[in-house]
């Protein structure tokens, strides 16, 4: 039974990000990854561990964080991925294990994004049914401003909707 391994992959001919992941397999990894990326990739270093290792160096790397998995290339990484390469880097020196941040578009936390998804999820299953709704909607919002503009519009445009919901067939 093959062992798991930390890897690190990136984009063939770019500097990052750079994915810091765990693996049996990591180049079947990086063929799965390659699926959906706009670029080939390659994998820059290995080294024996599994995702309690892999934690640790996503520790040691928190500072440059993008998403998931992924962070910026920079000079410890770069140093890093030589010192694994050079088979004289040394796990024992990685920081304890955290949980890397969640982040969020900033958009979650704004009133706008808020009351679209609120609306969004309103409307969801009563707009199959009446194909009016379309062309009232596009005539509330054709001015460009954010939906948040044009509450009061709106919710009236939903609550015909629920009285239509509510109509015999």
């Amino acid at each position: 039974m093959n062992k798991r391994r930390v890897y690190f992959i990136k984009p063939v001919g770019m500097d990052g990000p750079i994915k810091v992941g765990c693996s049996h397999s990591p180049d079947g990894r990086r063929k799965t990854l390659e699926t959906w990326s706009p670029f080939a990739l390659e994998i820059i270093a290995e080294i024996e561990g599994g995702e309690d290792i892999e934690r640790q160096f996503h520790a040691l790397f928190y500072d440059t964080h993008q998403r998931g998995e992924w962070f910026d290339a920079s000079a410890k990484m770069t140093a890093v991925v030589a010192a694994i390469n050079g088979g004289s880097f040394d796990i024992e020196g990685l920081p304890q294990a955290r949980r890397l941040p969640r982040r969020k578009s900033h958009r979650t936390y704004t009133p706008e994004w808020r009351y679209e998804s609120s609306l969004k999820a309103r409307w969801r299953h009563r707009i199959k049914s009446w194909p009016w709704w379309n062309e009232e909607f596009r005539s509330i919002i054709a001015d460009g401003q954010p939906l948040l503009a044009h509450k009061d519009a709106l919710e009236d445009l939903l609550v015909r909707l629920e009285a239509k919901a509510k109509e015999p067939a």
